[in-house]
């Protein structure tokens, strides 16, 4: 048992905010949106040729999640020293297709293509067990004039976590090889809470792993 004498009183409240205040940070934080690559692949065949100056396609129907998901790319490419266009510039009203791409690179001359669309979405259910944890809990004490802490066990019970899982599947064509896929990968968002703030933990995802594996000329 630990005892707590009076000139300690004044600072055990504000150790107890502090401890509530790092509590409340770390529920926020697992509240957070996760995202993970849950496959890649690179072609082995592919030469060595990294782009450097990528048209990003994201394929979305509404205007504004469109244009919210293509900054968001162009802007990590950016960062990264890769030369990055946002295909709404050349066509604002929708996503470009096929034919449609091949004249912009054509005319523009990009050596890679970036392009983003939506896969189904999944809903997954987890169970979460129960765990044991040990909480300090202090009472004053008239006889000895004095705080005295001991620790008490609480249960936390187990639940059942309903989590919505949102896929997306990236490639990378190379216009140096005759329009060849040179990367693909799949990620997974559990629970996104806005186009934005998906858009920017996926490309912050993305982007350094296609630097890793040499898909983007990096600075």
């Amino acid at each position: 048992m630990n005892t707590i004498s009076g000139s300690d009183r004044a600072r055990h409240p504000r150790s107890r905010h502090i401890l509530a205040a790092a509590l409340g940070a770390a529920l926020l934080g697992s509240c957070a949106a996760s995202s993970n690559l849950v496959d890649m692949w690179k072609d082995p065949e592919a030469p060595n040729q990294p782009v450097r100056d990528v048209f990003v396609v994201v394929v979305q129907r509404d205007a504004i999640t469109r244009r919210i998901w293509e900054d968001a790319f162009v802007k990590e490419l950016d960062r990264r020293g890769v030369s990055a266009t946002p295909s709404y510039r050349a066509f604002p009203a929708a996503p470009p297709d096929t034919d449609q791409i091949d004249r912009a690179v054509n005319q523009r001359g990009y050596d890679g293509v970036f392009i983003v669309h939506r896969l189904t979405t999944e809903r997954r259910r987890n169970y979460v067990p129960g765990y044991v944890t040990t909480v300090p809990v202090t009472r004053f004490s008239r006889w000895g004039n004095a705080y005295h802490t001991y620790y008490h066990e609480i249960y936390q019970p187990g639940y059942v976590e309903n989590q919505r899982v949102v896929r997306y599947q990236i490639d990378v064509w190379s216009a140096a090889v005759e329009g060849q896929m040179i990367w693909s990968g799949t990620t997974e968002t559990i629970d996104p809470t806005s186009a934005r703030d998906a858009s920017k933990e996926l490309s912050r995802l993305v982007v350094p792993e296609l630097a890793r594996a040499g898909v983007l000329a990096t600075k």
